[in-house]
């Protein structure tokens, strides 16, 4: 059966192209990255398989893809524009009773759609992994690269592959880039599908890890150079005494031997200041350890990355403890048997899993990188 195409205005005037074939139970086909409906589901034969099974199949062309249009104007490529293109058609088309599916880039969109308010009664999601539904970064940069570097890649190349796939379907090299580039994500992110819903925040980025761990690390140097002015006869440690005073007996002593040296108000805003620094180091390492656990290739460096992650937790939550007990015995000017012994008891734990989170951490940034560099 030969398909019928016709030309649809989407919500903001750009014209895609729509493939349709049979009559019957609608079920709109969504096609993946640099390809087009009759690539991926007409030449060799899924739509017509879906046809005999008594479908009408409705396969558009995507934005800046086949026989639609692809225009240069940054402005024709908002957020959830491929999402707001398929809203469009189905409000166009009347669907009430309809089953959606997509390959890659249309997988993509289709979860996207899924998460905005669409109601199939089934959605299929096909060649597409979580990896792909939820981390963007490295596929960004690869296919913005392919794009760069389409008329000077050589055989054996990564992007090659890529390069004459995106050649063989004439797309439009301005127009998939503009895509590639809107919001500064890759195809899939935002416009072409979003974060899943609102479920895979920004937050989960290099940019905020570096800002996290290494404001972190910064505030840290911080307080361990500032520390010497709370070491006195009685606490010759400082706050490190302090954090192992275990007794009520033990804080006060050392509390009353800061008071005396006029520092007793410095301790406290150093509590304070540590829970910043909590807060900052524990989030980069979460952040860096989900990051590497996501992106790299190798399972052993992987599985790194998730030691990270427990790691920095098993450190916050520890940390926050012992934090929180020393800070209410500092503004009470009281020490309590209860909270010394749990500050006590925390501080081991918080040291090894500081230990075991920082040593992961910078072997796997430095493996990653050479990784990367591979």
């Amino acid at each position: 059966m030969t398909a019928k195409n016709w030309d649809f205005s989407s919500f903001d005037g750009v014209i895609l192209k729509i493939h349709e074939m049979g009559a019957g139970r609608p079920v709109i086909l969504l096609h993946g990255l640099f390809s087009n409906a009759d690539t991926n589901w007409i030449k060799f034969g899924h739509a017509q398989a879906l046809v005999d099974a008594g479908f009408r199949v409705i396969m558009p062309d995507l934005r800046a893809h086949g026989e639609s249009a692809a225009p240069h104007d940054p402005a024709a490529y908002p957020d959830d524009v491929l999402v707001k293109d398929v809203q469009a058609l189905i409000e166009h088309l009347q669907l009430s009773d309809y089953d959606l599916g997509g390959f890659s880039l249309g997988a993509r969109t289709t979860a996207r759609l899924l998460v905005t308010g669409a109601k199939p009664a089934k959605a299929m999601l096909m060649g597409m992994g979580l990896e792909g539904l939820a981390g963007w970064e490295r596929r960004q940069e690869f296919f913005q690269e392919a794009i760069r570097i389409k008329d000077t890649a050589k055989r054996g190349d990564p992007h090659w592959m890529a390069i004459q796939f995106m050649k063989s379907q004439k797309v439009d090299p301005v127009a998939a880039y503009e895509q590639c580039d809107q919001n500064g994500n890759e195809p899939g992110n935002g416009a072409l599908s979003g974060r899943i819903g609102e479920t895979m925040p920004k937050l989960y980025s290099w940019r905020n890890f570096w800002i996290f761990w290494g404001g972190g690390l910064a505030l840290f140097i911080y307080l361990v150079a500032t520390g010497g002015v709370l070491e006195t006869t009685v606490a010759p440690g400082g706050i490190l005494d302090h954090q192992s005073a275990a007794t009520a007996e033990r804080v006060n002593a050392i509390q009353q031997s800061w008071a005396a040296a006029g520092v007793l108000d410095l301790a406290r805003w150093g509590m304070i200041a540590d829970l910043v620094f909590i807060t900052l180091y524990m989030s980069g390492g979460i952040i860096g350890g989900r990051l590497i656990w996501q992106r790299a290739n190798s399972p052993t460096l992987k599985k790194v990355g998730l030691l990270c992650v427990l790691s920095y937790f098993i450190f916050g939550l520890t940390d926050y403890v012992e934090t929180v007990c020393q800070l209410v015995q500092l503004v009470n000017e009281q020490g309590s048997d209860i909270l010394a012994g749990t500050a006590a008891l925390a501080k081991p734990v918080k040291t090894i899993s500081w230990i075991v989170g920082t040593v992961a951490m910078i072997v796997a940034l430095i493996w990653r990188w050479r990784e990367t560099r591979a």
